[in-house]
This record gives structure tokens, sequence and C-alpha cells, in this order.
């Protein structure tokens, strides 16, 4: 599984290299986003120069970034259990499309004219590296002990719990764990879709106190605006499929 995240991390990373960067900072972090939007969002914030266009691009980039994590999710739970697809589709493909339309907005709208000026180059790390596969591999190990432990000791409300403060970090861990608890018959898919539904909305909700901790509350607001959007949008997808 270590390697199959990491392959879809390095399908990210890979366009980075050849679209090159003066494509624009918009489509870097669209295709950054396929590696880690997390990533992604702290690049951004340090670009962050204070000119009010040169923001509103930033923000925009990092609020695509995330919702480019909502689609995403779709691909890695397809892959490790089909089964749970009918039910996380629908709201997170809403999300994803949710977000990335108000994020297009923020960045390319009512800008006063295209800046010519350079952007400092960004250094994706390349996710294949065997710091990145370690640290993932211990995540996930600690997920997978974690989630099991959690489900014995507390049942579907510790479970809950692990998935919003795993969500933190990282959304691939525990969908892995979630689906391999799933085809072993510990958790019913409604209980592994709502887990992962949790994960996913914490770590969208993270991004913007991310982002105002580095380049300050105005971009942190500015992130929000499109995020939040887009958990209204898969909240309203999901109420309305299981309605």
């Amino acid at each position: 599984m270590v390697v199959l995240i990491a392959g879809v991390s390095y399908a990210g990373y890979l366009a980075i290299k050849l679209i090159g960067e003066t494509r624009g900072i918009l489509a870097v972090a669209l295709l950054g986003g396929i590696a880690s939007s997390t990533a992604v969002a702290v690049s951004l914030a340090r670009l962050d120069g204070g000119a009010p266009e040169k923001r509103r691009l930033l923000s925009g980039s990092i609020a695509g970034a995330s919702s480019i994590m909502f689609l995403r999710m779709i691909l890695v739970v397809a892959i490790v259990a089909p089964a749970l697809v009918p039910l996380l589709a629908i709201p997170l493909a809403s999300a994803g499309v949710v977000g990335l339309g108000f994020a297009g907005w923020l960045a390319l709208g009512r800008r006063p004219g295209r800046s010519t000026e350079s952007v400092p180059e960004l250094a994706p790390r390349n996710p294949l590296d065997l710091k990145l596969a370690l640290q993932f591999g211990l995540l996930l190990s600690a997920v997978l002990i974690l989630s099991r432990a959690f489900k014995e000791w507390a049942g579907e409300t510790g479970l809950y719990a692990l998935a919003t403060v795993s969500g933190l970090a990282d959304v691939d861990a525990i969908i892995i764990s979630l689906a391999e608890m799933f085809r072993d018959a510990g958790v019913t898919a409604p209980i592994a879709a709502a887990a992962i539904v949790l994960a996913a909305a914490t770590n969208t909700l993270v991004k913007p106190v991310l982002v105002a901790f580095i380049a300050g509350p105005r971009m942190g607001l500015l992130v929000a605006g499109p995020l939040a959007a887009a958990l209204a949008g898969g909240a309203a997808a999901l109420w309305l499929t299981a309605s």
C-alpha cells in the first residue's frame, strides 16, 4: 500500500517536473495537489509577498490543490476498497468540483491584470525518496494499529475520533486502514465511509489554519472561503444521497 500511495504521489511530482514552473503557479498548485495538498499549502503560503493580486492567486491555488484532494481520494478508495465508491463518489466529487470552482474564481477573478512578475521557484520533494516512504510507512502502521485498538476500546466513536485526528496530517493512511477493516468485516461500509468523510473534513479545515500561521490571517481567510464552500457542497450532496 505504501508503494501504491507513492506511485500516485510520483505521478503528480513527475507532472510538475515536465510542465515546468513557467506555466504559472496555479498549474503547479493543481498538479502538486495530486501529490500532497498540504505540501502545496505550505510552499505557496511562504511565497506571500503582501500584494493583493498575488495573495488571491496564491490563496486560490492552495484552495484548488486542496480541492484536488477530494478527487484523489475517490481514486484511492476505488483501488483499495471499490465497494465504498458508491457511498463516497458523489459527496467527494461534489466537494472537489465546488472547491475548484470557487478556487478558480478567487485565483483568476477580479484581477487588475496578469502580472509578469516572476514567482519564486517551488521545489517539490521527490515522493519516492526513502525518507518520505519510511515516514508514510510508520504513519500507516500507527494508524492501522490505533484504528483497530480504538475500535475495540471505544467502538464506532473511537474509530470516528481516530479518523478525525488522523485527518489533521494525512487522509491516505486512514483510508487504507478503514479499507482493510472493511474487507475483514471489522466495520460496515457506512461506518467506514463516514470515518473517511470525517478525515477529509478535518484535513480540509486544517489548511486555512496552517496558511494563517505561515502567511497571516488575511491569507488564511481567503483560503477558508473556497474550502468552506467545498465542504458545504460535499455535505449537501451527502444529505441528498442519504435522504
